[in-house]
């Protein structure tokens, strides 16, 4: 019934020349001259220490930062309070052009003392005894300490001592940190991105609705929408810090920031000031090394990144699949079972990730590569087959300029991105049969689809930031970019609109047309602070997209300081994006294209109060999300066979509310513990009913204490509530369940080299991911008890 397909290509097995070239790029840094660089990116918030004078060049930045050089999770003194104003920051790569924060408000002149940094910092008996992660999250102002609590804004930041604490390796693993956020797992093994109890994509694994940027460039492709196709993972060896926004964003970070935005940023040509070589190895086969590197040569600043991983994966049971219930159904006749159930998920992976920064005076140079081979985990369907797999590469350039004029700070950028999906599926097993009324077809080989998606990106962007006073400033900015697709096909020897077999395994050029669309943004923010108590920050996005229309995004946020170390902050804001190319024009066994869908739209207001006194911090948020337009198949769950694929189609929306508790507290010697919980409630907005596989409850409890001289562990528990199921599936709601994490570091006991292990699930508790309705009957199996050993050496 078919010819074979063209192979996916798969990435050589054997890291030698990965080794090779990490210790040749570690010899060729070690050479004399050659000064080693800590870049500095600049964030939102303003930054929490003095970095170089702007005069400097890249090389004398570099001196003078290894002279104030930390060593990593290392205590370091107090800065002394001090009432001028913070320090700019000094030229060096930066995330998206980004308006910054307007300055916190501050408390009135009362006669009593303005807070001090000391004051901020929680209690403790000697210098060492300090956290470092507190002391970076905090800032000198003209009015006195504050930090990013005061900032208007909800965000989360996680420091690079926030990430080695967690023991994560990969973005999902850390994501699942934050309160309000869950990362699931659909059948292809690709991560769904859920905040506040509502998916980050209805139709995929890509999270569409989730924006996520690297160091200012947006890693959502154009063909899925998300960012969680064409990169199954991303390693956090190399980063800085993580911003999370829950709720739009999109008037400070661009189109598709409908439900949250995620924005990582890695180190830079001014933080780094080191050579690390990193191995690690672990269960399943794992292993990983990767190695960084900054230094500066005269006016040239490099700091960069390479990983290669792998893993053989869990290869997780599953006792019965999709195929499994139509065989049972087809027994009577006759008809022999196909299934290949019981097995087991396909779920090895192979990656490499590389990044590069340079800086040249004004102007600073990002590249990025990022490829990846893997297993299909169960399948398109649901049905185990024995050549599911994916080969992705997704390559990202930017030139960014700087330059400070008399009307203000110019930032301008020119950005390319290219992104490519290979993807092939048994959809389903061989020794398939296909019933058309008294017909019986016959697969011997199976149902077979490969699709091969390429999507470009060219952009350009500029941004103006003036200070029209002391408390108030102005930016505006403007953007144009072009998104089209190339070298699109589809090959498969069955029709799925028509549920007939074709004669052979063939090309279908109408399942994947070309596609294009020019995109055209204006926008402005304004950052106001019209007492020394209150801040007001409002922005205005307009988008307009050559084949979906305009959409108009406003953002408004207050933040009130009162004393008594009390903050509250309220804010409304509306995200929008176009559909993907995969929801408008593409076909396949699961989906069928429509070109007729609308813009997706959210609307979010939140409400939060924050308390902090020295080691002690409480905040809870509460928000009421509604999104509109949402786009999502028209048929729920898996079809039958002998069924099209469901159309795409924009459905009434979702409602969601809920709340959000964050308390930590920092204790003597390096201790603290933590606490987030999320209740939240996702319903359809048109039934009322609730949202299947969400739970209402979500938690995490984490500390952080020394076991002896050397010995630094990081305990968690993870506990996530029952998930309801969706209308017409029969099966009982998902039962919850509770996770425990030991994460360990072992430091200072050399002064070069670092040990640290994780194990996840350390009791062996059996857990699952929801599978759609006529899907996988058991659900999606998930990892259980796994450890991991890293060891870093620092040049």
């Amino acid at each position: 019934m078919r010819d074979d397909p063209d192979p996916v290509i798969v990435m050589p097995g054997a890291p030698r020349w990965v080794l090779a070239t990490v210790i040749g790029a570690a010899l060729l840094a070690g050479r004399p001259g050659m000064v080693a660089a800590t870049p500095i990116t600049p964030q939102a918030a303003p930054a929490p220490v003095p970095s170089p004078s702007p005069s400097l060049t890249p090389e004398e930045r570099a001196r003078e930062a290894e002279k104030e050089s930390l060593e990593e999770a290392e205590p370091a003194p107090s800065p002394s309070p001090s009432p001028s104003p913070s320090p700019s920051p000094s030229p060096s790569p930066s995330v998206a052009p980004i308006p910054p924060s307007p300055p916190a408000p501050s408390e009135e002149p009362t006669g009593q003392p303005t807070s001090t940094l000391i004051e901020k910092l929680p209690t403790f008996q000697d210098i060492e005894d300090i956290d470092l992660t507190t002391l970076l999250k905090l800032t000198a102002g003209e009015q006195g300490a504050r930090t990013a609590d005061d900032e208007p804004g909800l965000a989360t930041v996680l420091s690079e001592e926030d990430i080695r604490r967690s023991g994560a390796r990969t973005l999902t693993e850390l994501l699942q940190t934050v309160a309000g956020l869950e990362v699931l797992t659909d059948g292809l093994g690709r991560a769904r991105v859920v905040v506040r109890g509502v998916p980050g994509g209805t139709s995929a694994g890509s999270s569409e609705n989730v924006l996520v940027t690297l160091n200012g460039m947006r890693l959502n492709d154009g063909v899925f929408g998300g960012a969680t196709a064409v990169n199954l993972d991303l390693p956090i060896d190399n980063v800085k810090r993580i911003e999370i926004v829950r709720g739009p964003g999109s008037v400070v970070s661009g189109p598709g920031a409908v439900l949250g935005v995620i924005n990582i940023v890695t180190e830079g040509v001014d933080t780094f000031r080191r050579d690390e070589l990193t191995l690690g190895a672990g269960s399943f086969k794992s292993f990983l090394y990767n190695y960084r590197y900054g230094t500066t040569f005269h006016d040239v600043s490099l700091a960069g990144f390479m990983e290669y991983s792998y893993t053989g994966g869990p290869e997780l049971d599953v006792l019965a699949d999709a195929q499994t219930g139509r065989d049972r159904a087809q027994a009577p006749l006759g008809i022999r079972a196909s299934s290949l159930a019981p097995g087991h998920t396909d779920d090895d992976r192979k990656s490499l990730d590389a990044n590069l920064s340079m800086a040249y005076r004004r102007l600073i140079f990002h590249a990025r590569l990022k490829k990846e081979n893997a297993g299909g985990f169960v399948g398109l369907l649901d049905a185990l087959g024995r050549q599911n797999r994916f080969a992705t590469t997704q390559s990202n350039l930017s030139l960014e300029y700087r330059r400070d004029l008399s009307i203000g700070d110019l930032h301008a950028r020119a950005s390319y991105t290219d992104s490519r999906i290979t993807e092939v599926f048994d959809v389903y097993p061989p020794d398939f049969t296909l019933l058309r009324g008294s017909t019986r077809v016959f697969f011997p080989g199976g149902v077979l689809f490969q699709e091969d998606l390429k999507s470009r990106r060219l952009g350009l962007d500029a941004l103006l930031e003036r200070r029209l006073a002391a408390h108030h400033s102005l930016a505006a900015g403007a953007l144009l970019e072009h998104e089209s697709t190339f070298g699109l096909r589809a090959l498969t020897n069955f029709d799925f609109e028509r549920q007939q077999p074709l004669p052979a395994f063939v090309s279908v050029p109408a399942l994947v047309p070309d596609a294009g669309r020019t995109v055209a943004s204006l926008y402005a923010q304004d950052a106001w602070n019209p007492t020394s108590r209150l801040g007001v920050t409002g922005g205005l996005r307009l988008d307009h997209y050559s084949d979906a229309g305009a959409s108009l995004q406003p953002r408004l946020f207050g933040v009130y300081r009162f004393p008594r170390n009390l903050t509250a902050k309220l804010g409304y804001g509306r995200g929008a994006r176009a559909p993907s190319f995969l929801e408008q024009f593409y076909g396949s066994p699961a989906f069928r294209a429509n070109a007729a869908l609308d813009l997706v739209r959210s609307d979010s207001l939140d409400a939060t109060g924050i308390y902090r006194r020295k080691d002690l911090r409480l905040a809870v948020s509460a928000y009421r999300t509604w999104l509109r337009d949402g786009i999502g198949p028209d048929v729920e769950g898996i079809v039958a066979v002998g069924t099209p694929p469901p159309t795409f189609r924009n459905f009434a929306g979702i409602d969601a509310r809920g709340i959000d508790l964050e308390a930590a507290r920092t204790l003597s010697g390096s201790r603290s513990v933590a606490f987030v919980y999320s209740l939240q409630h996702a319903e359809e907005s048109r039934t009322g009913r609730r949202l299947a596989g969400v739970p209402s409850h979500l938690g995490r409890l984490s500390a952080t204490f020394g076991a002896g001289k050397y010995v630094i562990l990081s305990p968690s528990l993870t506990v996530r509530g029952s998930r309801p199921r969706a209308a017409g599936d029969t099966r009982p709601d998902r039962d919850g369940y509770a996770l425990f994490d030991l994460a360990a570091r072992i430091h200072n006991f050399h002064p070069a080299l670092e040990l640290s292990a994780v194990v996840r699930d350390l009791f062996g508790t059996d857990y699952v991911d929801p599978a759609p309705v006529g899907g996988l009957p058991g659900d999606y199996p998930r990892t259980g008890r796994s450890l991991f050993i890293k060891a870093k050496y620092r040049f």
